[in-house]
């Protein structure tokens, strides 16, 4: 039996590390590679889905999910370096005509892998976020809540009336709030008696109407009416009596939301919509 060479191992590993199932096509078993990658794309793909799913509560099983899937890719590595040891020689690996498909094979998997493809469209479109710690935004979302944002809802569209979004504080951009929507560009706004009035009509959507809006700072006194320029956001916290919000500082540009909140996924037993 011929002695196996090191640096085989070592590619062999490194292509493991690198791709699911890549060690298995290296050392000539390309199905089981095959296999092993698509279990990796579909465990990682449903795991996405649920936890970006707007309505579906996120469960503490899912920790119990994210535990065997590390046991698969522990797994799955531990099979590549078992497989090459059990080689009796080396003329069963890849021969050196065969180097250009070696080659070929990490630019396919590089543009299909479920761990960089699925990430590359997670992080530009959907973020799990910490903004400022408030509780401005109780009951609806508190201190230590983390939840989703959907960077994607406003591409196209504007924010409607009642919206939780994120979005850089105008007087410093490197810090996120988050705060709903209640009044937007071209629309004169009066806090009155708690409630609030666009152009002089009461707003009756629920997740405005059922809270109570303090008269407080420059932009949000008793008889005051604010009118929004073009462009630009009237934002309140639903915890009024503790929240900075347009009323002291003014309004939110488009050019500073980021997007708009949607989902809680923790604490487990608040996991659900943003509304």
């Amino acid at each position: 039996m011929k002695k196996i060479n090191p640096s085989s191992i070592s590619l062999t590993l490194i292509f493991a590390f690198l791709f699911t199932g890549l060690g298995q096509v290296y050392l000539g078993k390309r199905k089981k590679g095959a296999v092993f990658l698509l279990i990796h794309v579909s465990a990682i793909t449903g795991l996405l889905m649920y936890l970006f799913h707007p309505t579906l509560r996120v469960h503490s099983y899912i920790l119990f999910y994210a535990l065997m899937f590390m046991v698969f890719e522990l797994y799955v590595i531990v099979d590549a370096y078992l497989t090459c040891i059990r080689r009796k020689a080396l003329k069963s690996y890849l021969s050196l005509k065969e180097i250009p498909s070696i080659m070929f094979i990490p630019v396919i998997m590089f543009l299909f892998n479920g761990n960089i493809l699925i990430a590359r469209i997670t992080k530009l479109n959907i973020v799990p976020v910490p903004p400022e710690p408030t509780v401005s935004m109780q009951p609806v979302i508190k201190k230590g809540d983390v939840f989703l944002v959907d960077k994607t809802k406003y591409r196209k569209s504007s924010p409607k009336l009642g919206d939780v979004i994120v979005f850089n504080f105008p007087n410093d951009v490197k810090k996120a709030f988050v705060k709903r929507v209640v009044a937007r560009g071209g629309e004169t706004i009066e806090i009155k008696y708690g409630d609030i009035y666009i152009n002089n009509v009461l707003v009756k959507i629920p997740e405005i109407k059922n809270t109570y809006y303090y008269n407080k700072g420059g932009k949000g006194q008793k008889g005051k009416k604010i009118t929004v320029p073009e462009g630009n956001y009237y934002v309140l916290g639903d915890n009024s009596s503790s929240s900075y919000d347009s009323r002291y500082w003014g309004f939110v540009r488009d050019e500073h939301i980021i997007g708009r909140a949607y989902k809680i996924i923790y604490p487990f037993e608040r996991s659900g919509s943003v509304k």
